[in-house]
């Protein structure tokens, strides 16, 4: 922290925030308030998710489609896809879909025909 700031508003004054438990408190809490709206049937992630959280995640969604990096200890009701070429395998209901890195526009387009009518992302 630069000492100009800790001057001017004293150091007992300042509190020390980790934007990564920030992100995890505020993406936990949008995953709980998604499933409560939209049901618990299935979430797809696009992008690597924090192992941690994929844990959370499982107990509320019944099914968690990784389309990025699934954790070696990922809960079994997770699994990783390649690429959305097997639709068969989405006829899950996803209900929301997290997008943690912008999604190609091939992808895009996939995301949005596999996401129910009443979903989210």
């Amino acid at each position: 922290m630069a000492p100009y700031i800790q001057e001017m508003a004293g150091v007992e004054r300042i509190i020390p925030i980790r934007s990564r438990s920030l992100l995890a408190n505020y993406l936990d809490e949008v995953m709980m308030s998604a499933a409560q709206r939209y049901g618990d049937f299935c979430l797809m992630v696009y992008g690597s998710p924090d192992g941690a959280l994929l844990k959370l995640w499982s107990q509320t969604f019944k099914n968690i489609v990784v389309r990025g990096e699934l954790p070696a200890d990922a809960p079994p009701n997770c699994w990783r896809i390649e690429d959305f070429s097997d639709r068969m395998h989405f006829d899950l209901g996803i209900t929301v879909a997290l997008l943690l890195c912008p999604p190609s526009g091939a992808d895009t387009q996939s995301i949005d025909q596999l996401t129910r009518a009443d979903g989210s992302y």
